[in-house]
């Protein structure tokens, strides 16, 4: 028997290149919406998007690390962004799991998965606007497995504070936290599901309303969001090879109060997107997603925030082959 990976840690390269044409990338907006550097539509024509390197193993008996660079281009110019460097315990009784290190948030369902795993190219519109299309800090998570008959897992983060939508690592960086409850299990043979609740607070200090605009408004205030998700999985007998059906959804709210700049500010936020994918066939998938957010801030004038019950909307399709 070979081993899949002779390496220690294991190596995995992750590729990712684009081919797009759109009718309008220039000067990205949602309005009412803050959005950091990394949100936005893809790059016309030919370019590589984000791609990963990364090494894993078990450090021993009770601890498993994992490391993951990102590499983009912007500007003609190669970056690369530490993504996860976290050490997750192994052997901790009673269903308890803890990570500590920069990671993915639970915040949310689809916000735990790299986005190279995504369905669709771009990631929907509530997590681009919410949490800069991925919430991703320093800190430690705590997850309990409760030992009950249906699924039942709770769990818990203190952050640094100092990533979108937090900025400033403030409370001397322990400027976040979030708790997060997912339950789910079987329905027949054919059918299961999934589903969540979460909610992050974050203190913000001095974040940039527009990134691109060095004189940009800066907002310094909290900011709480909250997440409900659920998933649906079918196939015949529970056998995905030929055929299955995945319905997937989420829906977030945030309430933001502070300061922009000498101005007194709050915002009332919400968004949701529902998405479905139906293999019809081995290797061709067609799927669907309608996404949208509304902004209903108290008025600024003159800045992006600027907004009172203004819903923006989108809808995705997709023909995918897999090999």
């Amino acid at each position: 028997i070979r081993s899949a990976n002779a390496f220690n840690p294991a190596v995995g390269l992750i590729l990712v290149g684009t081919a797009a044409s759109q009718i309008s990338n220039k000067d990205y907006r949602v309005a009412g919406f803050s959005l950091p550097d990394e949100a936005g539509p893809l790059d016309d024509g030919f370019a590589l998007a984000e791609s990963e390197l990364n090494f894993n193993a078990n450090v021993d008996d009770k601890f498993f690390a994992n490391l993951t660079f990102a590499l983009a281009s912007d500007g003609g110019e190669t970056e690369v962004e530490l993504e996860e460097a976290y050490i997750q315990s192994l052997a901790i009784p009673g269903g308890i799991n803890v990570t500590g290190g920069r990671f993915f948030s639970g915040m949310g369902y689809l916000n735990g998965f790299h986005t190279h795993t995504d369905n669709f190219a771009d990631r929907p519109l509530s997590y681009e606007v919410f949490l800069g299309g991925q919430y991703k800090d320093d800190g430690v998570q705590v997850r309990w497995l409760l030992p009950t008959q249906r699924f039942l897992e709770i769990g818990g983060e203190l952050l640094r504070g100092d990533a979108f939508p937090a900025a400033g690592a403030a409370r001397d960086g322990r400027g976040a936290w979030s708790l997060f409850a997912e339950t789910g299990g079987d329905i027949g043979f054919s059918s299961s599901w999934k589903a969540g609740i979460g909610a992050l607070q974050a203190k913000v200090i001095n974040r940039a309303v527009d990134p691109s605009n060095e004189n940009s408004a800066l907002f310094t205030g909290k900011s709480d969001l909250y997440n409900l998700n659920f998933v649906w999985k079918w196939s015949p007998q529970g056998n995905p090879v030929n055929t299955n059906f995945k319905l997937q959804g989420e829906y977030f709210w945030r309430e933001e109060d502070g300061q922009l700049d000498a101005a007194s500010y709050s915002g009332d936020q919400s968004g949701w997107y529902l998405q479905g994918f139906w293999q019809f066939k081995p290797q061709w998938r067609i799927g669907y997603r309608h996404d949208q957010v509304r902004a209903d801030n108290n008025y600024v004038d003159g800045i992006l925030l600027e907004a009172r019950n203004n819903t923006t909307y989108r809808n995705s399709l997709i023909v995918e082959w897999a090999n």
